[in-house]
């Protein structure tokens, strides 16, 4: 594109202090677009291209609201994860709240290696499934995450008691829930999960991957309005 005399003198005029608190606003405002727009990039995962590949709501999956929603939210968590925590307590129910039947939560397991002890807790969450169905499933986990302080300091002694404490809720036994922790299934349920996670690529928890019927999203991280661009472009109300 060529550029007139006439808008040359134009530009010498500009004050330089001016044309450059003029250069910087344009560069912050690109910044800003390029930031925003990292929000819903298809198919990636902290920028990287690669494909995210998770299997399709099963039989086995933990879910929470209408399975035949138009924008399916899969949450790979731990359970000893403060932002974990942060984003079940807080922000699941502040989606729920906005968007009802349109979004459904599938959870599944993410265990970072050094949170020692979200591995015990998991398996009790898989026999909390196992024993008292789906339903009895998330009370547990915000029973949970609620209970603990997060970053390994949980008292494991208190995971059986809390199930026991939820009452007429836990259709099962103490002694049941205890056996069903000692089994091997139940470690069976959360390793599919752990190695489909480390296969996607993720490295942060939570990790949100966010589909409609063609497109995905991926969201590092427990961010509020992050969740409301993706799920807003899932369903058509952002062009």
């Amino acid at each position: 594109m060529r550029i007139s005399n006439r808008a040359r003198e134009r530009v010498k005029r500009i004050p330089r202090g001016l044309f450059f608190i003029l250069l910087v606003l344009s560069i912050g405002a690109v910044i800003a677009l390029v930031n925003s727009a990292q929000v819903v990039q298809v198919g990636t995962i902290q920028g990287s291209s690669t494909h995210v590949v998770i299997r399709p709501i099963g039989a086995g999956d933990h879910v929470n609201g209408n399975p035949n929603a138009p924008v399916q939210i899969f949450v790979y968590s731990d359970p000893e994860c403060p932002y974990c925590k942060y984003f079940e307590l807080s922000i699941v129910p502040q989606l729920q709240h906005q968007y009802g039947n349109s979004i459904v939560f599938i959870y599944r397991h993410f265990l970072l290696p050094f949170r020692t002890k979200s591995p015990t807790e998991t398996v009790a969450l898989e026999c909390a499934a196992e024993l008292g169905g789906n339903n009895f499933f998330f009370k547990y986990l915000d029973a949970l995450f609620t209970a603990t302080p997060s970053n390994n300091k949980l008292d494991l002694s208190t995971l059986t008691p809390l199930a026991m404490s939820m009452g007429l809720a836990a259709p099962f036994t103490q002694v049941q829930f205890d056996a069903c922790r000692a089994s091997a299934a139940p470690k069976l349920h959360v390793d599919v999960d752990q190695a489909e996670a480390k296969k996607a690529g993720m490295s942060i928890t939570p990790t949100i991957v966010l589909r409609n019927h063609n497109s995905e999203i991926v969201i590092p991280g427990a961010y509020y309005g992050k969740m409301t661009a993706a799920i807003d472009v899932l369903l058509g109300k952002q062009q």
